[in-house]
């Protein structure tokens, strides 16, 4: 198996804007790269595991069942959007009010669960790099692999990203605000992608 054109792929698909990325921006620039870890680990480990269970047959149930994906569709864009309104909100901090914590490891597993680009990103690549070989299982392992750590690396880049566009800025709440309008829009393209 060449690994250049398999890691080519995985930087382009995990290092691009989408939901899950922009919430590590925005997770970033409000609680700084340290506190926003396990929501990076969460989201590389959630997508690797996607992987590995759509290398394994998943994505053909969901074929099976288009009804699943739309489902899927309408709770990924609720939950992206309620992780963005939960890091934008700035008030009650504020206000003196007990402080937030930051998206968890769950919330970046559920985030890719629930992101259609990852589903697309993940039955895409299994066609790609995994079904034509004849070792498919050592293929897909390989695969599963180099993904984790490039996403992991994408992803805490996205959040390192987000600290210093929000020093620059001085300000995290206005660089949040910035990016929940960019990801309103992402997730609404998303959804009406969905179900066109």
């Amino acid at each position: 198996m060449n690994l250049l054109p398999l890691l080519g792929f995985a930087v382009a698909t995990a290092a691009t804007p989408g939901p899950v990325n922009t919430l590590a921006a925005m997770s970033g620039a409000r609680y700084g790269l340290g506190r926003s870890l396990a929501y990076v680990m969460g989201a590389a480990s959630g997508f690797t595991a996607l992987l590995a269970l759509t290398g394994l047959g998943l994505a053909g149930i969901a074929a099976a069942a288009p009804w699943v994906t739309r489902a899927m569709t309408l709770a990924g864009a609720a939950y992206m959007l309620y992780l963005a309104a939960r890091i934008t909100v700035t008030r009650a901090q504020e206000n003196g009010a007990a402080p937030q914590r930051p998206p968890g490891y769950l919330n970046g597993v559920v985030a890719q669960w629930l992101n259609p680009k990852a589903w697309i990103v993940a039955v895409s690549a299994v066609s790609i790099f995994v079904t034509p070989h004849t070792d498919q299982a050592m293929a897909l392992s390989l695969f599963c692999a180099t993904y984790f750590v490039v996403c992991l690396l994408a992803v805490g880049l996205w959040a390192s990203l987000g600290r210093f566009a929000s020093g620059l800025l001085g300000d995290a709440g206005r660089f949040n605000q910035a990016m929940a309008v960019l990801m309103v829009a992402s997730i609404l393209y998303l959804v009406f992608a969905g179900f066109a």
